[in-house]
């Protein structure tokens, strides 16, 4: 149900009022309807009198907007519990596999907004501005539950967070002349967000399904949503920080060595380093590192701006769209690294040609890359060497095309034909070092992470259009 009511007081005041009601079978009895008003409220300035003898503005409006709206994308029947196949002493079953949870509804969002709309010069340049802040409350996140119910997480209704920020679009006509136009279209965005409550809990895992590393991400009360968690690197064990048989012999083989840290080293807990392992930071200054100790947000997937622009050129029966896309100060997670410089030792993974020539060996000791995962035992666990710069600038399109003109459509008996040319994905300046550094990992809670994530395809097509 959405039927907004307007109202329009003297061309200068316009009143907008919506009510929703929205049903999902992805929630229990009693919980399936969300409900979720909204008004707005806009200002009509150039329709004042104070406004009637200028020539600048051929535009002005002011608007306000508050309201809700829900969230339900999350797997059908989720309220429900779930069984899955099984096999138990070679025979093949069911058992369960999801908790029930006839609790759980609709997650609710809260915007405030504030914009203007300005055209200026006849609307050779417009301008639209907004300022927002939105609450949601009731997120639906997958939560751990404790491991004696049986299960691994339930979906449940938890916490609370906010996110505000800005979107601006300028427009401009730059050249308007009868065989040649040139237009400008630009957008810039920016968003902030903040956990400001999770239930009981202080901060929750984040897992990524299928992931080579595990624990990747947390989110954590007072964050923002979409940090890595996990150790500061801090360069690579050498074999100056051991001791080993018979006072250091260098005539041992490598790998018939017996490595004991020496005592002014810094040791990581649990772990047999190596010389080639990942060091990290003691960021307590305890002299080992821990797990509970010693982690800390790494990394953050939100980019501080995000945009485009685009260029549009008109000559006479040829046109030219040129579109650049752009993201600042994000980062990723890339996870690939793992896999594609020895982790694991699969034998049907590659590794990297720079890993190849470069990893960490006794006659080339680096400290900027371990050796295979043989022997680098801590190249499995969460740190900033696997976090990378996200920013891009992408040469999203170029279209190039050509409208034949009216003495050629008659000879051709055409109303119009079209001849076009146009490339996407063209290039992209970055300096990830992955496939694409616009990647989602299909979780809300972590975006930013990278698993050799298919690359965006580079295509060329051309176009024919024809009306008869």
């Amino acid at each position: 149900m959405n039927e907004p009511l307007n109202y329009i007081y003297n061309e200068k005041h316009i009143l907008t009022v919506n009510f929703r009601a929205d049903g999902s079978d992805k929630f229990g009895p009693g919980k399936r309807y969300g409900y979720f008003p909204s008004g707005a409220y806009a200002w009509m300035l150039i329709n004042e009198k104070f406004m009637k003898n200028q020539s600048l503005f051929s535009n002005a409006k002011l608007r306000v907007s508050y309201g809700s709206s829900g969230n339900d994308r999350i797997p059908s029947y989720s309220y429900l519990a779930k069984l899955e196949n099984t096999y138990y002493n070679g025979v093949l079953g069911m058992a369960p596999n999801s908790q029930a949870n006839n609790d759980l509804k609709w997650e609710t969002t809260y915007q405030s907004n504030v914009g203007i709309d300005l055209g200026i010069l006849r609307n050779r340049l417009t301008l639209t501005a907004d300022i927002y802040q939105k609450q949601t409350h009731d997120m639906l996140i997958p939560t751990p539950t404790p491991g004696q119910t049986g299960y691994a997480q339930q979906w449940q209704n938890i916490g609370r967070v906010d996110n505000n920020g800005f979107e601006i679009q300028l427009s401009s006509k730059n050249i308007n002349k009868k065989d040649f136009k040139w237009s400008t279209d630009f957008n810039i965005s920016h968003n902030r967000n903040k956990v400001v409550n999770l239930g009981l809990d202080s901060f929750i895992p984040v897992e990524i399904p299928g992931a080579f590393i595990q624990e990747i991400g947390r989110v954590s009360v007072g964050r923002a949503l979409g940090e890595a968690y996990g150790y500061v690197f801090n360069g690579v064990y050498q074999l100056s920080d051991f001791t080993w048989q018979n006072g250091n012999d260098v005539n041992i083989p490598a790998n018939n060595r017996t490595y004991t840290l020496k005592p002014n080293v810094v040791s990581v807990e649990g772990v047999n380093v190596q010389p080639g392992s990942f060091k990290f930071k003691d960021l307590n200054k305890d002299g080992k590192i821990t797990l509970d100790r010693d982690r800390a947000p790494i990394s953050s997937s939100d980019p501080k701006f995000f945009g485009g622009i685009t260029n549009t050129f008109q000559y006479k029966n040829f046109d030219l769209n040129i579109f650049f896309q752009g993201s600042y100060g994000g980062q990723i997670f890339n996870e690939s690294k793992y896999r594609l410089e020895g982790g694991g030792l699969l034998t049907y993974m590659n590794v990297t040609k720079d890993f190849y020539y470069n990893h960490w060996t006794p006659e080339n000791p680096s400290n900027k890359l371990g050796t295979y995962s043989d022997f680098n035992t801590t190249s499995s666990l969460a740190s900033s060497y696997y976090v990378e710069d996200a920013s891009f600038l992408r040469l999203k399109s170029v279209s190039f095309g050509y409208n034949l003109n009216n003495d050629v459509l008659r000879l051709l008996n055409l109303k119009s034909a079209r001849i076009s040319i146009t490339g996407n994905n063209i290039y992209t300046w970055t300096k990830y070092s992955g496939y694409d550094p616009e990647i989602n990992s299909g979780n809300a809670l972590m975006s930013g992470v990278d698993r050799i994530s298919y690359p965006r395809a580079r295509t060329i097509l051309f176009g024919l259009n024809v009306t008869f």
